[in-house]
């Protein structure tokens, strides 16, 4: 999955073969992006479930760590070491809500940023409130959220690391650029804006200026602290290829 800013529902669809009908439970789950302190009264946070649907349904709820590669690909593995969730699995009546509480119980101190994904995920729970002919396709919900756990002084800090002219996978010429989050906390570049400038091959100079509308798949990603991406930026005409310097800037705020 991208990592865009990256939280929200996905639809996990289990197919019954021979199926003749759909049917589909819904809920919500909120917020969908918490940042947590390492200690203190914010390292307890809670979250609210709401059946919104008229069948009783299950969710579990669960932690997990999360580490990006460089392209924006997503793994991860049980955080359950480093939280409490509280309780962890529930059932909702019709038209019900569920406080859930989640708690840090990792380190009272970090030098840098954490990153984790709760997921609150429906259950396939049958219970009995349908009577159905033939198959069924059920289709299950799912919310993949983004937690930080951030220490109170943390600041992003995105860079340039690299710059070179190359091409994508259908051949089209641009540059990769090569970001490197040196801070201690994430980062979205949110209204991105690039200037670049360098020579060409014949030893012009070229300048070339980007803005938000034209930096698709860059503008608004996230960088994790400590983390490096590698992104392809396409480019019409002539591409600086020597002394190539870029200037980033961007909006911190969320």
């Amino acid at each position: 999955m991208n990592s865009a800013s990256t939280a929200g529902r996905i639809l996990s669809i289990a197919l019954i073969m021979g199926a003749i009908g759909v049917s589909a439970s819904a809920f919500t789950f909120e917020p969908i992006s918490r940042s947590f302190s390492p200690s203190g009264t914010n390292a307890t946070q809670s979250f609210i479930c709401t059946n919104t649907d008229n069948h009783d349904i299950a969710v579990k709820v669960s932690m997990v760590t999360r580490t990006m590669d460089e392209h924006g690909h997503e793994t991860y593995s049980p955080a359950s070491a480093d939280f409490v969730v509280f309780p962890s699995q529930i059932v909702l009546k019709p038209n019900s809500s569920q406080v859930i509480r989640v708690q840090w119980r990792g380190p009272a101190t970090l030098a840098v940023e954490q990153n984790f994904r709760i997921i609150a995920q429906q259950l396939p729970v049958d219970f009995g409130q349908s009577v159905e002919q033939g198959g069924n396709i059920h289709i299950l919900f799912q919310y993949l959220g983004s937690i930080y756990v951030t220490p109170a002084d943390a600041k992003p800090d995105v860079v340039v690391q690299s710059t070179k002219a190359g091409v994508d996978s259908h051949g089209k010429q641009g540059l990769l650029l090569t970001l490197r989050n040196n801070g201690t906390a994430h980062a979205l570049l949110n209204e991105l804006t690039l200037m670049v400038s360098g020579k060409a091959a014949d030893g012009n100079e070229v300048k070339l200026s980007f803005g938000p509308a034209e930096l698709g798949g860059i503008n608004g990603e996230n960088m994790l602290a400590r983390s490096t991406r590698t992104f392809f930026l396409p480019v019409s005409g002539v591409l600086p290829e020597q002394d190539v310097h870029v200037e980033l800037k961007y909006n911190p705020s969320p």
